[in-house]
């Protein structure tokens, strides 16, 4: 399982996602639930507006490579630099480890 986090260290280290401190999250709201987790609404001094927080589960039905698609999508849309799609910030971690 470390190799597969191997891709997400090195996005990390080279700047291609930024890893946020979930501690600076505020007024963290639920607001939705899916298949693959939970949504919540937050609070950042990092950031002039409300958030998305996207907590994702992993086990037998969404894996780590699923995850790091998902990542890896959001990398190549972000860049794009549409006004009609959500802004993908980082990606953070909680205590439960999601």
């Amino acid at each position: 399982m470390a190799k597969r986090f191997e891709w997400l260290d090195d996005a990390i280290k080279n700047n291609q996602i930024i890893q946020y401190d979930y501690n600076t999250f505020n007024d963290i709201i639920p607001i939705g639930r899916g298949s693959s987790g939970d949504v919540f609404s937050a609070i950042s001094p990092e950031f002039k507006n409300r958030v998305a927080l996207k907590s994702i589960k992993i086990n037998p039905s969404y894996t780590i490579e699923l995850l790091i698609n998902e990542l890896k999508q959001h990398i190549h849309i972000d860049s794009h630099n549409n006004d009609n799609i959500l802004t993908f910030y980082g990606i953070s971690k909680n205590g439960d480890k999601n």
